[in-house]
């Protein structure tokens, strides 16, 4: 066996301990975040959403069976300004007031 065929055959087996790893089910929203980032006028603005939840059901013994939920309340956007979080949630944009929460 050359280096590279062990190298390779090293990288396999920790992966195999790694499709080990216990079922993995919910989103610690403390600890997670969602964000994203837009241009306004040819400047870069990041923003992020404050209230959102999430399910997964993985296991990899079963990786056909798995399920993601995913539900982020609209008016919860930070967008970067009050301004800016005031337009978004209007009719033109998510209309938060018809529509307050978005799920995947």
């Amino acid at each position: 066996m050359n280096i590279l065929t062990k190298t390779l055959a090293l990288a396999i087996a920790a992966l195999a301990l790694q499709a080990q790893a216990a079922p993995y089910q919910s989103i610690v929203p403390a600890k997670s975040s969602v964000t994203f980032s837009y241009k306004q006028m040819g400047v870069a603005i990041d923003g992020r959403f404050k209230k959102f939840a999430a399910q997964v059901n993985f296991d990899p013994a079963k990786a056909d069976a798995a399920k993601a939920s995913f539900d982020v309340e609209l008016a919860s956007v930070d967008a970067g300004s009050s301004e800016a979080d005031g337009e978004v949630v209007t009719k033109s944009w998510f209309n938060a007031a018809a529509f307050p929460k978005a799920t995947f």
